[in-house]
């Protein structure tokens, strides 16, 4: 019997996505590429934090970023789910969608023509999203290759104000560095009816603090930006200080070495050779990686850049990484406290000694441990 499966589901509902998203949103008019109805699962008054895509190969995709409710976001399928006050129930959503297709109702014919329909808009979405992957991963080298060394650099005097002498820490990477000028992209103003967007209005130009996101083969992926005051004194005074560009899921900023100074490359030849491990901490942030470098040098430290980003590095994937130690804030919720017991039972599972190190209650992250937070 012909079955389709959930990849086709979620390439027929992109498809027909005008017809969907009338469903959904019936008194509107779905503009391109971009829609921005009220968010239905809450009392919004005014369109603009509540975002669908309606072109590319995000077609379907939204997210949420209003502060009065919690941040959501996903894909066509995750949509659906949401707008039923039924967030993260695929099984619901796909559900819907046989139904909103029509799957049951299908002669076998039918059903055959269908999934061969389906099977060529995966494939078109498929090449769609490699595109816009290698269209992210240029948008970060750019901004990569504009890069200087930190030495002497305002960002230099940003990490001193946070408690962190740079240039003491001890075998550090080179993943690190500083523009004097970078736009805050996030500030900058469209206009959004025209195609291309048409920029009304720039965003502002500060210092930046510039951070490649590699992944595990070394690729630069994805860049990390804390835009500064001008005299390094803090972070810029935008709504969204660190920004990132590019793809960064699976990646990480490489801050320290660890005891022994050894590359990764040189590290998996002693794996490979010797069978010797080596101590591996991802953290959250930048500064709080860097804060627990000065104290405590022997592990390999990396920064992720977010929380759910830290969960989602391959760590298990990387066989001189052994003991694993997730450096995590104080500040996490129930349910974050569950991702991360969950991600220490998974990279267990794998044959490794894996925990946690964390600041002592009352304390936000190490870094303010430092700065007597």
């Amino acid at each position: 019997m012909t079955k389709i499966d959930a990849r086709e589901i979620r390439g027929l509902l992109q498809r027909d996505l005008t017809k969907l998203l009338h469903t959904l949103f019936p008194r509107y008019t779905i503009t391109m590429p971009v829609f921005a109805p009220l968010n239905p699962t809450r009392m919004d008054k005014s369109p603009g934090s509540f975002v669908i895509w309606t072109a590319g190969a995000a077609a379907g995709g939204f997210n949420e970023y209003s502060p009065n409710g919690p941040p959501a976001s996903g894909d066509v399928v995750d949509l659906i789910a949401y707008v039923h006050n039924q967030p993260g129930n695929r099984a619901f959503a796909f559900a819907w969608a046989r139904d909103f297709l029509g799957i049951k109702t299908l002669s076998a014919d039918e059903l055959k023509a269908l999934k061969s329909t389906a099977k060529a808009h995966v494939t078109q979405v498929t090449q769609a999203q490699s595109e816009a992957l290698a269209q992210r991963r240029q948008a970060a080298l750019k901004i990569w290759n504009r890069t200087l060394p930190i030495a002497g650099s305002v960002a230099e005097t940003y990490l001193a104000s946070r408690r962190i002498p740079y240039i003491l820490i001890k075998n550090r990477e080179e993943d690190l560095r500083f523009i004097p000028r970078l736009e805050h992209w996030k500030s900058t103003k469209w206009d959004k009816k025209t195609t291309p967007w048409t920029k009304i209005q720039s965003g502002g130009e500060f210092p930046c603090m510039v951070a490649a996101m590699r992944n595990l083969a070394g690729d630069i992926t994805a860049v990390h930006c804390t835009f500064l005051r001008s005299d390094g004194s803090g972070k810029a005074d935008v709504s969204e200080p660190k920004l990132i560009r590019g793809d960064a899921r699976g990646s990480a900023i490489r801050l320290t070495k660890g005891e022994g100074g050894l590359s990764l490359d040189q590290a998996r030849a002693e794996f490979e050779s010797h069978g010797v491990v080596h101590p591996f901490m991802p953290f959250e942030g930048i500064e709080n990686a860097l804060t627990y470098a000065m104290e405590v040098p022997e592990p390999r430290i990396w920064a992720c850049g977010s929380f759910d980003l830290m969960l989602a590095l391959r760590v298990e994937d990387e066989p001189s990484f052994d003991p694993v130690i997730f450096g995590t804030d104080n500040d996490g919720t129930a349910q974050a406290e569950d991702k991360i017991t969950d991600r220490i039972d998974e990279v267990r599972a794998s044959g490794r000694d894996c925990s946690r190190a964390q600041p002592p209650a009352g304390v936000k992250d190490f870094n303010d441990m430092v700065r007597g937070g």
